[in-house]
């Protein structure tokens, strides 16, 4: 009679069937539980396979409820198993049972755990750069290695590679285990072809201006296309995308929606065709009334430029920034308020009303009666700063900055 014990599946995930639902556990092992052949016999040895092991055979004879000279009681091979996986050491484990004296002789077939090394990616043109393509590999230093964990390797480099123009690249991975440290080194050995060039790519949605006039915004083209595409890469690309918001912006278009919808790669001309779609949306105009400040400036301020979305609280952000900006240029106190109006359909206009005051200079701040800080100590904590050329050539001061300065003095001693 010989028996084997197919529980390799089933308790590599019993720690967590165990530990999370206990009562799954005797439902999990009822449905794969074996002919009891053994049950009630005696144990006339525990062996393992193969006889290299991760630690002494009598250190895991010593993990183990099961002994040698002991009724066999299949309840506990489940602890068994668990008690080795919970080592670390080990990727894979199985039990085979044969009988010999009247009595069952246990083998404990493993697999070890390994563990992943140095991991080298060759053979690839920047970009994307070695810290890119190693990244992309998703093997960290020191985590548990599997085959599987190759193959995901593979396939990520493969889509990183795409995004940067290398369509047909092909990609040799080797793995070199090293036993007496348990860990394995993975090397990637790429062919990536030639990278391909952009194609005149196709404008869809409402781009409600010269599709010629958007896609030279991209700079996706040598020189607006007289020494004809560029080569691809994913920085290229969001560049491009994001060279065409800026275009837009321009044109007062705050809210317009770029998004590339996809990548053909065509391999006759190894070219790619993106398409674009975009929503232009309303005309936002936003500008000062009472002081003029110019446009980049405002670009800086606003954070309705970069989110390119329009709420209250991004406008009173706004608010908050020209203030602070004021105060940084001697308008210690001046007050902004905002307000919101549609002029048509199609068009928003958002005016910062400015009431800027007389402008001053802090010339001089001053702190007496410390003893346990110094002033450097005090300072560092401090927003209200005394006129210094060329970053405050006022000063910066207002009365909210100074009760600020105060709390966080008294927080300090605190």
């Amino acid at each position: 009679p010989h028996a084997y014990y197919p529980w390799r599946r089933t308790f590599r995930l019993l720690p967590i069937v165990f530990f999370t639902t206990i009562s799954l556990f005797p439902v999990l092992l009822r449905a794969e539980a074996p002919n009891p052949a053994f049950e009630g016999k005696h144990i006339t040895g525990i062996v393992f396979d193969p006889p290299d092991q991760p630690y002494p055979i009598s250190t895991l004879l010593d993990l183990l409820p099961l002994k040698t000279g002991a009724v066999f009681q299949q309840r506990n091979l489940p602890g068994a198993i668990q008690a080795l996986f919970t080592t670390g050491r080990f990727s894979d484990i199985a039990v085979d049972g044969t009988e010999t004296n009247g009595g069952a002789l246990l083998k404990f077939i493993t697999k070890r755990a390994y563990f992943v090394g140095r991991v080298t990616v060759t053979g690839v043109k920047e970009p994307p750069n070695s810290g890119q393509l190693a990244s992309a590999t998703k093997l960290q230093l020191g985590t548990p290695f599997s085959e599987g964990d190759k193959n995901g390797a593979v396939e990520s480099l493969k889509n990183l590679l795409r995004r940067n123009g290398y369509y047909d690249a092909t990609i040799d991975a080797q793995t070199h285990y090293k036993p007496e440290t348990e860990q394995v080194d993975v090397t990637f050995d790429i062919d990536s072809g030639k990278r391909a060039r952009y194609e005149r790519p196709v404008i869809t949605g409402h781009p409600e201006h010269a599709v010629e006039s958007i896609i030279t915004s991209s700079k996706w083209q040598r020189l607006w296309g007289l020494l004809g595409w560029r080569e691809v890469t994913d920085i290229r690309t969001q560049q491009g995308l994001d060279n065409i918001r800026r275009y837009y912006q321009k044109k007062e278009l705050l809210l317009a929606r770029v998004n590339l919808q996809q990548l053909d790669y065509h391999s006759d001309t190894n070219t790619v065709l993106p398409s674009v779609n975009i929503e232009a949306g309303r005309n936002v105009i936003i500008r000062t009334d009472g002081m003029r400040i110019r446009k980049g400036k405002l670009k800086q301020l606003i954070p309705v430029y970069q989110e390119r979305t329009i709420d209250k609280d991004l406008l009173v952000e706004g608010q908050h920034n020209l203030e602070q900006y004021l105060e940084t240029q001697g308008y210690f106190d001046a007050d902004v308020s905002f307000d919101q109006e549609s002029q048509k359909s199609d068009a928003e206009a958002i005016t910062y009303n400015i009431d800027k005051g007389d402008r001053h200079k802090l010339v001089k701040l001053s702190i007496t009666g410390n003893h346990y800080f110094d002033i450097a100590t005090l300072r560092e904590r401090m927003y209200v700063t005394p006129a210094q050329f060329p970053r405050f050539p006022h000063g910066r001061y207002s009365e909210a900055l100074l009760n600020k300065d105060i709390q966080a003095i008294r927080d300090l001693y605190r």
